[in-house]
């Protein structure tokens, strides 16, 4: 990626400078670690688990859940994945009492103890702390391989995401360039219903239990629409709504899944790669890629009241990638 800045009427281009040294890019994160998500703090760096090796980075989000962040350091996909699981399993095991002693070595200014910092921040306390463990693998750039093994366990249930950070300079000046190449993805939980009775909701049941009276008719609506003006052929399976280019109801003839949620819906459409670019289309930034959940090459958008059109010209492609495959 290419970054400019107009200086004096004159375009200038930023030069990438390489962070030759992890310690760049772990004092970026502790002085900003809004750049791994919202209302997240650092309670500790570099430290000891004395049975699992030393995380880059420690925090909490508001909810009190512990996040952990670990530098890539040129390791081979295999060995750094294994090793931020290794430090998610110690993580799992770490109580109140423990987060706080590693909070007040250097990260607990003005307030004695967490409590008080939640209470200060956040007017409530969360109880229990650290219900759930947040991974962030942080480099410069991502082989396919460890994107792909990361993209498998985010889809699978484990919250782990992939950052890349990249400094450039222009003079005295310097740019930080950030990119969330995994973690975007939602998890099968959170794509059929945070606890296991959603999960075992039909479409029906979701759409008469869960929806509000609005997604209720506007879903109902789009489907009659989709049915109507291209001939789709629609079918509920399980907690999902299956649309095909025609009978019989087989995977060939698959083009889109629709996935509710109480609000809105989600479209899980294919895609032929040679031919989808999300970039030439209006707010085409809403599609999102997330690497064959039910097709090969996949692309998935949330409806909003503003993307009817967006979705119709993603569906008007599902139906041609599905008839061309």
């Amino acid at each position: 990626m290419v970054i400019h800045h107009v200086k004096d009427g004159k375009l200038k281009k930023y030069q990438k400078v390489s962070a030759q040294k992890e310690k760049k890019i772990e004092d970026f994160i502790e002085k900003h670690p809004g750049i791994l998500g919202n209302e997240i703090f650092i309670i500790g760096r570099q430290v000891s688990t004395s049975t699992s090796g030393i995380p880059d980075i420690l925090g909490l989000d508001q909810n009190g859940n512990l996040v952990i962040a670990e530098l890539k350091k040129g390791l081979p996909a295999r060995k750094i994945v294994a090793q931020i699981i290794e430090y998610a399993t110690w993580g799992e095991d770490q109580t109140y009492d423990s987060l706080n002693k590693i909070a007040k070595e250097k990260h607990l200014t003005n307030v004695p103890n967490l409590y008080k910092k939640f209470e200060k921040e956040y007017g409530r306390i969360p109880e229990p702390f650290n219900m759930y463990q947040r991974l962030f693998l942080i480099a410069e750039s991502f082989d396919k391989k460890t994107i792909d093994m990361c993209r498998y366990l985010k889809r699978s249930g484990i919250d782990i995401s992939c950052v890349e950070i990249n400094f450039h300079q222009s003079g005295n000046h310097e740019v930080v360039d950030t990119n969330l190449v995994v973690g975007s993805e939602e998890t099968k939980s959170e794509e059929l219903g945070g606890d296991r009775i959603s999960q075992q909701l039909t479409w029906k049941e979701r759409l008469e239990q869960k929806a509000t009276p609005t997604n209720k008719v506007n879903v109902t609506k789009f489907i009659s629409k989709l049915e109507s003006k291209y001939g789709i052929k629609g079918k509920i399976h399980a907690g999902n709504f299956f649309l095909y280019t025609k009978t019989p109801y087989e995977k060939k003839n698959l083009l889109a899944t629709l996935s509710l949620r109480q609000e809105t819906w989600q479209v899980n459409f294919r895609v032929d790669p040679n031919t989808f670019d999300s970039s030439r289309l209006e707010n085409g930034e809403q599609v999102r890629d997330v690497s064959g959940w039910w097709f090969k090459h996949e692309r998935r958008i949330k409806r909003t009241e503003e993307n009817d059109g967006l979705i119709l010209k993603c569906i008007e492609h599902a139906i041609e990638a599905t008839k061309n495959k």
